[in-house]
């Protein structure tokens, strides 16, 4: 966290100290990295995908992955079905609330985890209590059903629990399996973009060390890249730096 918060300090008072000496070259470069972060957005790819694929488009683990989403899909397949049937709606409402409530991509994070933290809860308290309510009515189809209405209440809400869990991480690991096989296929089909993309963003890296290499600025960056607090350089700018956070 420390170094975080040295390199957040850094990046600031770069940008402070550039913008009072020669502001035209900083609206030049954030011209460029904005277009290259379009550029990125319309490959549909990150910054770091540029250089390495996705964990997963290791074919082994993406074998590993198929054979653990077939394992559950076919000897789980009742517990997968009351995890869709009870949580799918209850997850498209949320993200209704969100989109409906959410001005911006921070208060979407808010509103879905507060909202999300009693609904879900809810539901399954509501499941519960309905397989009670009715036990009997459920008995008739399913007589060898063994204990009281309070047991199976207890069961189901366990069971709509279980589901959700399970379905929500069998989705997380497709999503990205699909992001990896998407990744490596744009990789292989836009060798000429990629290598583009590479050379922008070294030449913006390079303008940006070029343009703050006399700064005085705290920390020093060591050769693995990491930020080393060295303990001078911030008293020059130390009444123009964000608050820590």
């Amino acid at each position: 966290m420390k170094e975080r918060i040295l390199g957040f300090r850094r990046v600031w008072l770069a940008h402070q100290a550039l913008e009072k000496s020669c502001p035209g070259a900083v609206d030049a470069l954030r011209f460029d990295v904005q277009a290259y972060q379009g550029d990125l957005r319309a490959l549909g790819l990150k910054d770091h995908e540029l250089d390495n694929s996705p964990a997963f488009a290791n074919w082994g683990i993406s074998f590993l992955l198929v054979i653990q989403l077939v394992f559950s899909h076919l000897l789980l397949p009742p517990l997968m079905a009351v995890g869709y049937l009870v949580n799918g709606p209850v997850a498209l409402l949320l993200r209704l609330v969100c989109w409906v409530f959410a001005s911006e991509k921070k208060d979407y994070a808010t509103i879905k985890l507060l909202a999300g933290a009693v609904i879900f809860p809810v539901t399954w308290l509501a499941i519960g209590m309905v397989s009670a309510r009715y036990f009997d009515e459920i008995r008739t189809f399913y007589p060898t059903l063994p204990g009281a209405p309070w047991s199976l209440g207890v069961f189901c809400s366990v069971l709509a629990v279980l589901g959700g869990v399970l379905a929500v991480r069998n989705l997380r690991l497709a999503q990205r399996m699909r992001r990896a096989v998407r990744v490596r296929l744009t990789r292989r089909r836009q060798i000429t973009a990629i290598e583009h993309l590479r050379s922008t963003r070294a030449a913006i890296y390079d303008r940006l060390m070029t343009a703050s290499h006399e700064l005085d600025l705290p920390g020093e960056v060591a050769a693995d890249g990491r930020i080393i607090d060295d303990g001078v350089g911030s008293a020059s700018f130390s009444s123009s730096a964000p608050p820590e956070r």
